[in-house]
């Protein structure tokens, strides 16, 4: 990368309680501890600073004497209080979730790891999110879809019970 080992870079990851995790996923006292990696939305933030030594945006980069230090950690902090907390915010509402799900494509703002519109893992997503909303519809629509494309094996039961859920109450 060009870079010391001092150098870093800060990634933010929104994992929605309303949409199942693999059981490979790490709990801790009954609550998910998801790496980033397995998040459903991500974002890796973005420095503010020039640094002509890396050209990387996504990487800070922190001279081995550390003699930049304070110039990088004000800049991390500036990043996290105008851009990271206003994003965690944002996707704190679910009705925000299922909007950028419906309508926003994985470059909107630099988040992405919710695939693309349309493809199986954002079919996934959409549906239990729908699901929580109470939007039936969509739910129903986009459930079927992910299980449709054979991708989510160990979530077909999960799957099949919301749908049998929602038939008997529509029925």
């Amino acid at each position: 990368m060009g870079c010391t080992t001092y150098s870093f870079g800060v990634k933010l990851g929104w994992s929605f309680d309303a949409i199942p995790q693999s059981a490979r996923v790490k709990r801790k006292n009954g609550h998910l501890r998801p790496d980033e990696y397995e998040c459903h939305f991500r974002l890796a933030l973005q420095k503010s600073i020039k640094q002509p030594n890396l050209k990387r945006t996504d990487v800070w980069y922190v001279d081995p004497t550390g003699k930049n230090l304070e110039i990088v950690v004000a800049d991390v902090k500036k990043t996290v209080l105008e851009i990271g907390l206003g994003w965690f915010s944002r996707f704190g509402d679910m009705k925000e979730v299922l909007r950028t799900l419906l309508e926003d494509s994985e470059s909107n703002e630099g988040t992405w790891g919710f695939g693309a519109n349309p493809s199986p893992s954002r079919h996934f997503m959409m549906g239990f999110t729908a699901l929580t909303l109470g939007k039936m519809d969509v739910a129903r629509e986009r459930i079927q879809k992910a299980l449709d494309s054979g991708c989510f094996k160990e979530f077909e039961p999960k799957m099949y019970a919301a749908l049998e859920v929602m038939d008997k109450q529509s029925g």
